[in-house]
């Protein structure tokens, strides 16, 4: 295969071992709507997983007011705590990326 499609070795074997993209997102941040389209259109064989992370200013609104206004403005957070979208941001900035700003794609 290496020799007829001209690619690296390695490479096949990233291909081989090909897992589905992470896209660690919100739906209403902007930036995240515009990866989530690209993921959506290059359709990649192995899929899309997407893993929600709460934005810094659902936490706020969590916190100092309540996480009924936070659902009614996002209701994937439906059923979750403030103390849930901390844990979950918190992990995120551990393993993904440190300014818990999203998207990010793995």
């Amino acid at each position: 295969l290496a020799q007829a499609t001209g690619a690296p070795p390695f490479f096949l074997n990233l291909l081989e071992s090909a897992m589905p993209i992470q896209l660690w997102t919100n739906r209403i941040c902007p930036f995240a709507q515009r990866a989530a389209i690209t993921a959506k259109l290059r359709n990649p064989a192995e899929g899309v997983e997407t893993i929600w992370v709460p934005l810094s200013g659902e936490q706020k609104i969590a916190e100092h007011i309540s996480m009924d206004h936070v659902v009614k403005i996002n209701d994937i957070w439906e059923g979750k705590t403030l103390e849930d979208l901390n844990t979950i941001k918190d992990s995120y900035k551990k393993s993904q990326n440190a300014s818990g700003e999203v998207p990010t794609v793995v």
